[in-house]
């Protein structure tokens, strides 16, 4: 039987609006693009994961109507398990709307949350004779605290993907086994956010820092791993491939630490080149040496 990913926490409906300069406040503007698809740190990671080829399963708030249907056919189609975690009629899926400057590929959000979300499952999700590794982005944090203790119970991997602090971190960091944060990552206090998660026992620690090389921590020894210079398209979820990716590479396919954020880190430069957080993955699938560390930087990584 193959073995699940299980990711939690935020999907999105999100709006992308692409222009070629974003306009001032109180200004208008008529974008040069338009798109919509469905997004979220999890979601897309989830995603990400299943493209590469393995197998995964979503839980989240996918709300009802109309809005809830576009997140559950991108799950579809790439064979993405879904779980509601509410089942209440009036609940909405989270919403964005996303400009992207074409000449730089930043993106600008806005977003909507629901305040709260009325749990109906959780840790029913972790299987631990059928998957492999629980992923989370820190949203819905009783759900995420529930599924964290489950997981680290039955013996399974939790990766946390930390774009930014969010209350209840205090009680899921020391949960987990693998911490991936952003460069935007701030922690209590004056520690570096490597120093603050390793001393929760985190024994696996890596910053990502756009296109600086990633700074990472192993069983107490740092290194970096070096990010590949591109002329990036769209920035927009390109942590949640980064964090999708490693989680395949690291449990679906059993790599060691550094390759498996070596790999991930190349597939979250290829879907900067495109627009959107899939065709990237998708064409990375597609070259010849895709799932393959240089025999170079496996030796400087050694």
């Amino acid at each position: 039987m193959t073995r699940s990913a299980v990711f939690a926490g935020l999907c999105t409906v999100d709006h992308f609006f692409y222009n070629d300069a974003m306009p001032a406040e109180n200004e208008k503007t008529r974008s040069v693009g338009y798109d919509c698809d469905a997004g979220g740190p999890a979601f897309n990671a989830a995603v990400t994961y299943c493209i590469l080829g393995g197998s995964a399963r979503f839980a989240g708030n996918l709300g009802q109507g109309g809005n809830s249907e576009i997140i559950r056919a991108v799950a579809r189609k790439f064979g993405l398990e879904v779980l509601a975690l509410s089942n209440d009629p009036q609940q909405k899926p989270a919403t964005a709307a996303i400009g992207i400057n074409n000449r730089t590929g930043s993106r600008t959000v806005w977003s909507f949350q629901p305040e709260s979300v009325t749990v109906v499952d959780g840790p029913a999700a972790i299987d631990p004779a059928g998957n492999n590794c629980l992923v989370l982005d820190g949203h819905v944090m009783p759900v995420a605290l529930r599924m964290a203790r489950e997981a680290r119970k039955q013996g399974l991997p939790v990766l946390l993907d930390a774009g930014s602090w969010k209350p209840g971190f205090e009680s899921l960091l020391p949960l987990c086994t693998c911490v991936i944060a952003s460069s935007g990552f701030r922690c209590p206090g004056d520690e570096s956010p490597i120093d603050y998660i390793g001393s929760l026992g985190v024994q696996e620690v890596a910053i990502s820092r756009n296109e600086l090389p990633i700074h990472y921590r192993l069983n107490g020894k740092e290194g970096q791993i070096p990010v590949e210079p591109v002329v990036a398209v769209d920035t927009l979820g390109a942590g949640d491939v980064l964090h999708g990716a490693f989680a395949y590479f690291r449990y679906g396919r059993g790599m060691e630490f550094c390759e498996a954020l070596t790999l991930a880190s190349r597939v979250s430069t290829r879907s900067v080149q495109f627009r959107g957080a899939r065709d990237g993955v998708v064409a990375f699938q597609t070259e010849p040496e895709a799932g393959m560390v240089p025999s170079g930087l496996r030796q400087a990584l050694e």
